[in-house]
């Protein structure tokens, strides 16, 4: 199984699942030894929350799966949530068959 590391790591659902599992578990070990950490748990994740959207406000984390902070043309095309991108691909594709056949039209005019 290959896994693009890099790639995931621009990823803001990731980066927040990654460091809300990371306080978590810091936090259980120090209640399981018995140490009570002077910032609580819910102080941490703010701070971590304000620095994931910071990156995300300077671009540093967007959508891994599109170049640019833009989304593809498959997302801007979706009209609900629940539209499947070879749904959006074969309507753009029968649109395109028909403005061919509008354009061969014309020309055998």
């Amino acid at each position: 199984m290959n896994i693009n590391w890099k790639l995931r790591f621009k990823n803001t659902a990731t980066i927040t699942a990654l460091a809300a599992a990371i306080v978590a578990f810091v936090y259980q070990i120090l209640g399981i030894i018995g140490v009570t950490a002077p910032i609580s748990q819910d102080n941490i994740m703010q701070a971590v929350g304000l620095i994931i959207n910071l990156l995300v406000a300077m671009g540093i984390l967007v959508d891994p799966t599109t170049p640019g902070v833009s989304d593809s043309t498959v997302a801007q095309a979706k009209t609900n949530i629940n539209q499947t991108a070879e749904s959006i691909v074969k309507s753009q594709q029968d649109d395109m068959a028909e403005a061919i056949d509008a354009t061969e039209s014309e020309v055998r005019k």
